[in-house]
């Protein structure tokens, strides 16, 4: 098993890794083939709490947010997701008698959850910023941004993952998952904060910003995967999916990612690339 999920994760990241430096409609296509994976992962798990979310509106918002998303349309974004509830409202109430308000519920999480919340990784990738000198050659801001992000997550799960079965004595949120601990939590905080300040330092960070976005980072990634723990129990299963040998479902993979992306893209739109102070 440690071996499939060794090799499963070296895989993932390879593919992953070429996407996030190809960019554009490759990186694009590759989020969405996932995500749609991911929504009919969320849309299994909905189903079995006796929720029944609008499947073609969840899709919709799905491709509808990584096109935007594609084309660098944030400005649409509002506009996408008015469009969309008025959509979510419609496909449940056109179901007559066994319209229930639970399903619009479900429906605008599937929306959120599966859609605009991880557009934003396009989003973050295709910012409009300039370049910064890395061992001699021009890399695009952005990609530094992505790899700054995507670094932080990987060494907060695996700092939290490695410290917390060997010292972990307090548990973090045990009702939530029994296996998280306070101390694989600070752990998994302090390596991200570290690794946001070597990456930062070279595309251009001011510390400051450097450390504010490392502890966002390695904050809201841990919320991502106690949101995910917390769906994932409530819906009586172990893992979104299987698969993905070793690792469960693509929601298990992205899991840290969902809110993170959002964060990120918008203190580095706020404070980094047009700072507002």
């Amino acid at each position: 098993m440690e071996k499939k999920r060794a090799i499963t994760a070296w895989i993932f990241l390879a593919i992953t890794f070429t996407a996030v430096f190809l960019g554009g409609w490759v990186l694009g296509i590759f989020l969405t083939a996932l995500m749609c994976f991911g929504m009919r992962e969320l849309l299994i798990m909905m189903r079995s709490k006796n929720l029944y979310p609008s499947i073609t509106t969840s899709y919709l918002g799905c491709l509808i947010f990584f096109f935007l998303g594609c084309v660098s349309e944030i400005q649409y974004l509002h506009l996408a997701t008015i469009f969309l509830i008025i959509c979510t409202f419609l496909a449940i109430l056109r179901r007559g008698k066994s319209a229930r308000i639970k399903d619009i519920g479900a429906t605008l999480i599937c929306i959120l959850y599966g859609g605009l919340f991880p557009a934003h990784f396009l989003f973050l990738r295709n910012m409009n910023t300039g370049y910064v000198d890395f061992f001699g050659y021009d890399l695009n801001q952005a990609l530094g941004f992505v790899i700054l992000m995507v670094v932080s997550i990987t060494v907060t799960d695996v700092g939290a993952y490695f410290v917390g079965c060997k010292f972990g004595k307090h548990k973090l949120w045990e009702a939530i998952s029994p296996k998280k601990t306070i101390e694989g939590s600070l752990a998994g905080a302090f390596f991200s904060v570290i690794f946001a300040l070597f990456v930062g330092y070279f595309i251009g960070l001011a510390f400051w910003q450097s450390f504010v976005i490392g502890l966002l980072i390695t904050i809201f990634a841990q919320l991502g995967d106690l949101v995910e723990s917390m769906m994932k129990r409530d819906a009586g299963a172990k893992d979104a999916s299987d698969i993905l040998p070793g690792h469960g479902g693509f929601l298990d993979r992205a899991d840290s990612y969902i809110f993170t992306v959002a964060i990120t893209y918008y203190f580095f739109y706020y404070f980094v690339v047009n700072p507002v102070y």
